[in-house]
């Protein structure tokens, strides 16, 4: 009886890691000149988007800056990944990236949202999250993808930002597999743009520190925050 049990229990857990592993669909795709990749561990209906015309604008200090925007829509949750290029070297340090993850939190009116420090496609990044009422949980992130010195001065041309509203274990997996591929050109162009900051009088360098915490596929959400309290669109890729 008992060495029937087990069998038993031995099939279920066999089929439900057969259905996990069904359930992850794996995306990639052109985010404008951007080669982008994630896992989607869900086993909701969803569809990937890439709005076709970027959006253009201009700091306040006068850098010009491109936005190249990603959807993944499905009936009950949603996540907007925005990647954005600076025709100039920009602050990515950990601070920077908390301005940016506290600003979006803030546009969503979360209330007493958690910041950590995790790291994202390898680099350092920030991440926060909030919990509605409702029990929605918000996750919003921020790294760029070709930052360098991020021991002393980190700098790069590029941000991503991340809103979802999956459930943790789906954020959480994308999160731990996306990938941003930045085109050769620019990472030259930014490598030439980078000495010439590092090399020029009366920078100001960020001292921040760039610890983090990887995301891995076993790590629950507050194990994996605990690093540090800190449109025409056309379809590359379904799941579901």
């Amino acid at each position: 009886m008992r060495s029937g049990l087990s069998c038993m229990g031995l099939t279920i857990a066999f089929l439900l890691a057969l259905a996990g592993m069904a359930a992850a669909c794996h995306e990639e795709g052109k985010v404008g000149p951007y080669n982008v990749s994630f896992e989607m561990n869900t086993t909701e209906d969803y569809r990937v988007i890439v709005e076709t015309i970027p959006m253009e604008g201009v700091m306040s200090d006068g850098i010009d800056y491109i936005n190249y925007n990603l959807t993944v829509d499905s009936p009950d949750s949603f996540v907007y990944l925005f990647i954005t290029r600076y025709n100039g070297s920009m602050d990515t340090s950990i601070n920077a990236n908390h301005r940016i993850v506290s600003d979006l939190l803030a546009d969503l009116a979360c209330a007493d949202p958690k910041i950590f420090q995790p790291l994202i496609d390898g680099h350092a990044g920030v991440l926060g999250y909030c919990e509605f009422p409702s029990g929605v949980l918000v996750t919003c992130a921020s790294y760029s993808p070709d930052a360098v010195g991020e021991s002393t001065s980190p700098r790069g041309m590029t941000n991503c930002r991340y809103i979802s509203t999956f459930p943790w274990e789906t954020t959480r997996d994308m999160l731990a597999s996306i990938h941003v591929e930045v085109p050769v050109e620019d990472k030259e162009l930014f490598l030439r743009a980078y000495k010439n900051y590092t090399s020029g009088a009366g920078q100001e360098a960020a001292k921040a520190s760039n610890s983090g915490t990887v995301l891995g596929a076993g790590t629950s959400k507050n194990q994996a925050m605990e690093g540090s309290s800190i449109l025409k669109p056309v379809k590359i890729g379904r799941g579901g």
